[in-house]
């Protein structure tokens, strides 16, 4: 319960501009324009109560880039998202409405 409620409440989808230099900083903080404006827009941490008087904190480069890795490509230029949509698209028609549902709900 407590693992859906912290994915649904605060970790998201960045915007694909922000994404793009998320990775970058990945991969080499070093080459990347602009890096100290990029920083001073964060996104700010939550707090999150598991039990009783216990809390957790989630910074907001977590929230943010936790989502990251679903588009991530490795060296045959695929990500989870393209090889689901290659597993929807090689689905009979018939029953890929179904099968996209299962997977989003």
């Amino acid at each position: 319960m407590h693992l859906f409620s912290l994915k649904v409440r605060f970790c998201f989808v960045t915007d694909i501009e922000r994404g793009h230099f998320i990775q970058q900083i990945q991969n080499n903080a070093s080459e990347v324009p602009g890096l100290s404006s990029f920083l001073n827009k964060t996104v700010p941490p939550v707090m999150y109560p598991l039990d009783g008087n216990t809390l957790i904190r989630i910074d907001g480069e977590t929230r943010e880039s936790v989502c990251e890795v679903l588009f991530e490509q490795d060296n045959d230029c695929m990500s989870v998202a393209t090889m689901v949509l290659d597993a929807l698209l090689s689905c009979p028609i018939d029953i890929r409405y179904m099968s996209e549902t299962s997977i989003t709900s």
